[in-house]
């Protein structure tokens, strides 16, 4: 059986790597090729990645297995090839950061926008003592929303980078093929 695709093929099916007979690699293709045992019926079953094209797989029948191939694609849900599991933990190490930071930012906003609206005149320590705890309670703040606004904003970058790397390295299709008799 071989399946021929574009340079953007990423993974062979683990399930075959010890099956493999031929890999050759074209200027915008590859040839992949490799072999499956038929059962006692002279039935088989190969699931292939979506990024094979479904009408470039072949059959090649050195034990004349009679009849003729059948390929279907079928959509996978949720499905990530092997070898970018790792960047998306990194994606959702990235997700997991923003969600735990923009409540604190939140938080901050709010607080110095209360500073903003109290009145130094109502605080039972009197104005002057209000207004320099005020003051250093703002500085805190507004530190402590700078540093978080930093850690969102590199988290944002980071996330932006990972996804276009994905987006450039992640097979076309989220579909599989399945080839059998």
């Amino acid at each position: 059986m071989s399946a021929l695709r574009n340079r953007k093929f990423l993974l062979h099916p683990e399930n075959y790597a010890n099956n493999i007979t031929a890999l050759d690699f074209y200027p915008t293709r590859a040839k992949f090729t490799f072999s499956v045992e038929p059962d006692e019926d002279s039935h088989f079953e190969a699931v292939l990645p979506g990024d094979f094209e479904a009408d470039s797989i072949r059959l090649l029948n050195p034990q004349d297995v009679h009849g003729n191939i059948k390929v279907e694609r079928r959509t996978r849900s949720k499905w990530i090839p092997e070898g970018l599991k790792d960047l998306y933990a990194q994606l959702h190490e990235q997700d997991k950061i923003i969600d735990e930071l923009n409540p604190k930012r939140a938080a901050l906003e709010q607080t110095l926008e209360l500073i903003k609206k109290a009145d130094p005149d109502k605080a039972p320590e009197g104005p002057l003592s209000f207004i320099r705890e005020a003051q250093e309670l703002r500085l805190k703040s507004e530190q402590e929303l700078h540093e978080i606004i930093s850690e969102i904003s590199e988290a944002i970058e980071k996330r932006v980078t990972i996804t276009r790397y994905l987006e450039a390295m992640r097979p076309d299709s989220d579909m599989d093929v399945q080839a059998g008799q």
